[in-house]
């Protein structure tokens, strides 16, 4: 598993760095209906802001910023669970307090970065008008919860296996 955690973690970096170069070629062209390489190579993209769900260029910005926010708290996230899966693997001992600890975060992680962006996206949405993305799933709280709960599971886990430590 932490294989694939590790996989998943490397394809998310570059996607991440992927919106970084989106950004940073954005700014420095000022549009993103048209490319200029150069003097001599001039490309028209067969598409609008709105069709691709942005109300302009700031939006557009906007949306990608919060997107490698996003990415971030992702990267951040899956670290935490290859960590989990990549020290049982070595300790054989699931029970364990720093488990406990890695759980909570990522549950934790998941509920600030459903709730912090989409208070940013509304905020931005307000002050700069048009469409930033839709960024609330509630079934992103939903697997907050269930991992939070994991994590006491695995925290009474360690509890029960500290007393049966102290009873051999």
């Amino acid at each position: 598993m932490s294989i694939v955690l590790k996989v998943i973690y490397i394809v998310v970096c570059i996607g991440v760095g992927f919106l970084v170069a989106g950004l940073i070629f954005l700014s420095v062209n000022g549009s993103a209906n048209e490319i200029h390489i150069g003097d001599s190579i001039n490309i028209s993209l067969p598409f609008t802001y709105e069709e691709i769900g942005y109300g302009g260029f700031p939006q557009l910005i906007a949306g990608c910023i919060l997107n490698i926010i996003a990415g971030v708290l992702g990267l951040i996230i899956i670290k935490n669970a290859y960590m989990i899966f990549k020290e049982i693997s070595v300790t054989a001992r699931p029970f364990e307090k720093i488990y406990v600890k890695r759980l909570k975060t990522i549950a934790l992680i998941m509920i600030i970065s459903n709730f912090g962006l989409s208070f940013i996206r509304g905020i931005t949405e307000s002050i700069m008008g048009g469409k930033i993305g839709n960024w609330f799933q509630t079934y992103d709280i939903f697997t907050a919860v269930l991992i939070y709960c994991l994590a006491l599971i695995f925290d009474y886990g360690c509890d029960l296996q500290k007393q049966s430590d102290e009873t051999i």
